[in-house]
């Protein structure tokens, strides 16, 4: 695999990472 389909990948990952994050923080703020 080539070191810009690697990197790809990883901001794929973070990105969901950080929607998953946001996500729950609105719910959490939603919640309580």
């Amino acid at each position: 695999m080539a070191a810009s389909d690697v990197l790809a990948l990883q901001g794929i990952e973070i990105q969901i990472e950080h929607e998953t994050l946001a996500n729950s923080g609105v719910s959490y703020a939603t919640c309580s």
